[in-house]
């Protein structure tokens, strides 16, 4: 009865659940770019004796669990002296950036300079979201120098560098699939309408189920590999469902089905046979909650996510 349902309903009211996609598209697709910014690092690391280390040092001996690293270097050539005032002139610089709460000089403590190098450590009070903004704010300040110069390190900056190399690869992997998965699709259809519907669903799916996960990061931690997951996992599974269910209805039609009669039998039909195959990849992706790293954890939430959007996209 229940497919029977979504499919009266899906030919009888076509605009309303074609609005509601849009506004399913436009809300959480307005939050896909920002992904990015909310990914913390890669997963691996478990919770354990590191970890407890990292807030004893933090407590007791005020060193910033995970500080940004200020890396500066000289020639040979350059005094020690004329060392000490780059630094000095680096560091006020930098401590007015906004979002900068506490720095930790090479001239304040001992252990911090050695030879033609040395050390700062910078702690900030700003949320996960915006650390981007802050990083970008410290490397804009930092001064040009031929002789002298300073870098920016430390797992805040890798982190938003490999976050950046992610979304690069993510849209050329997407560049060159979605194009190719088009080509494929027409050449089985030999149809333009029936190839472009799996990959409208696929591109409103993956971008849809960013958005939720990035909700979702600003409360838990993601490892950055979900930027990776869900493309992959929601473009896979909507061109697949949606495929399914075309290729279904395709043939009811040819057979001499009127169209009410062809969506009917495609719901009970294919559209079963999503509905059973989404349920099983669920329970199945349920057991990789268990393992104790967060990389699993990241990787089963946003293939869930993906998948439950991907069934009730194909399904309606």
């Amino acid at each position: 009865m229940g497919f029977h349902l979504l499919a009266v309903m899906s030919l009888r009211h076509p605009k309303i659940i074609l609005l509601l996609w849009a506004v399913f598209l436009a809300f959480f697709g307005s939050f896909a770019s920002r992904l990015p910014g909310v990914l913390q690092d890669h997963g691996l690391s478990p919770t354990g004796a590191s970890e407890q280390v990292k807030r004893i040092l933090a407590a007791d001996f005020h060193i910033p669990e995970e500080p940004v690293i200020l890396v500066f270097e000289k020639r040979a050539s350059v005094s020690p002296e004329v060392f000490r005032r780059f630094i000095e002139r680096t560091m006020q610089q930098l401590q007015a950036a906004e979002g900068v709460s506490q720095a930790w000089s090479p001239l304040d403590g001992a252990g911090r300079m050695r030879g033609n190098y040395a050390y700062a450590l910078l702690s900030s009070d700003i949320g996960i979201g915006d650390r981007a903004s802050v990083l970008e704010d410290l490397r804009s300040r930092l001064p040009v120098d031929r002789d002298m110069a300073v870098g920016i390190t430390g797992k805040a900056a890798v982190q938003a560098d490999v976050n950046q190399a992610s979304e690069h690869d993510m849209r050329q992997a997407e560049a060159i699939g979605i194009p190719a998965a088009f080509i494929i699709l027409l050449l089985a259809f030999g149809g333009i309408a029936a190839a472009v519907i799996p990959v409208m669903v696929g591109l409103t799916v993956v971008a849809g189920s960013m958005g939720i996960m990035y909700m979702a990061g600003t409360q838990i931690g993601l490892s950055n590999f979900v930027l990776n997951v869900i493309p992959m996992v929601g473009l896979a599974l909507s061109i697949d469902f949606a495929l399914m269910l075309v290729s279904r209805f395709r043939e009811e039609l040819t057979s001499g089905a009127v169209v009410e009669q062809a969506m009917i039998t495609t719901m009970k039909s294919a559209g079963r046979a999503i509905l059973y195959s989404a349920l099983s990849v669920f329970f199945g992706l349920l057991g990789i909650l268990f393992i104790p790293l967060p990389i699993f954890t990241t990787v089963a939430i946003g293939a869930m996510t993906v998948l439950v959007v991907s069934a009730l996209a194909a399904l309606t």
